[in-house]
């Protein structure tokens, strides 16, 4: 009877599990479809401000603007690690660390400064010792602009003082609800690298209205939020993307698991019933013979 009891908890137990990683499957959906809407749809204007940011970079003079200069060699390369505030998110989290250490061994940790968005991110870098020079944290919701701006002008005022010779992004890149790339982006200096469904500009005069000082101004003002910003909604994206799927792939263990429980629950109750049906016929054999 205790194998049967036994049986008894373990199935209560991964029925409670079930309906929590079920419940906690549909919440992440459900934030899912919104966050890869916002992501999808800022990806193209994002794109286009990286196509202009390359263009001023390479044909306007440096002394228009401090971030079209390179950075200094003296000054350290910042990285700033994207993560999540929590985890049950699948391998996402060991996939942007497995990035962040392939980046720190090729440039080297003592060259390093590291900016961390998200819990799990300050995690992350405290287990391999890290510098970090401040620590964000985003919510449980969808990130909000209002995040984004007292990052931005940290990073802008490192690079603008040479303190930062480089401002590089670690983070999740939604792909698709099953396809979450962790990616390696360098924001300054503004040489973004092309992708191979890119054309690069021709290597001509560009005439700019009313004057190129005046345009560039007001578009870097904006360049670095609106960049990171797309990069907080694809890093919640990816998250609530891997989320869902590892609840789902939970709940499916968890129903599995069930299934063999009851059946050998069944064996073992069957067994035990059949015992004690052998028993009463002897009982009562022997009380004819008697």
């Amino acid at each position: 009877m205790s194998s049967v009891r036994q049986f008894r908890k373990k199935i209560k137990s991964a029925k409670n599990i079930a309906k929590l990683t079920r419940a906690m499957q549909f919440v992440a959906a459900s934030k899912m479809k919104k966050a890869q809407e916002q992501a999808a749809g800022g990806k193209d204007y994002v794109n286009g401000l990286i196509s202009l940011s390359y263009l001023l970079s390479n044909y306007l003079d440096p002394k228009l603007h401090p971030l079209l200069q390179s950075g200094s060699e003296e000054g350290k390369v910042i990285i700033v690690l994207v993560a999540p505030e929590k985890g049950l998110c699948g391998s996402l989290v060991t996939n942007l660390s497995k990035k962040l250490i392939l980046a720190v061994e090729a440039i080297g940790k003592q060259r390093i400064e590291f900016i961390t968005v998200g819990k799990k991110a300050n995690q992350v870098i405290r287990r391999i010792g890290g510098e970090i020079i401040a620590e964000f944290t985003l919510g449980l919701s969808s990130p909000k602009y209002e995040t984004v701006p007292p990052i931005a002008n940290l990073i802008e005022e490192r690079f603008r003082d040479g303190l930062a010779s480089r401002v590089v992004f670690i983070f999740s890149e939604f792909v698709n609800t099953l396809n979450q790339v962790p990616t390696e982006r360098t924001l300054l200096p503004l040489k973004p690298t092309y992708d191979d469904t890119r054309e690069e500009p021709n290597n001509k005069d560009y005439l700019f209205e009313p004057s190129a000082k005046e345009v560039v101004e007001p578009f870097l003002e904006m360049y670095l939020e609106v960049e990171i910003y797309q990069i907080l909604q694809e890093s919640y994206a990816a998250e609530q993307s891997a989320r869902m799927v590892a609840m789902k792939n939970a709940t499916d263990n968890a129903q599995s698991l069930i299934g063999d429980l009851s059946l050998e629950y069944n064996k073992v109750r069957q067994s035990i019933i059949t015992a004690e049906i052998l028993d009463i016929g002897n009982a009562v054999g022997m009380l004819s013979n008697a």
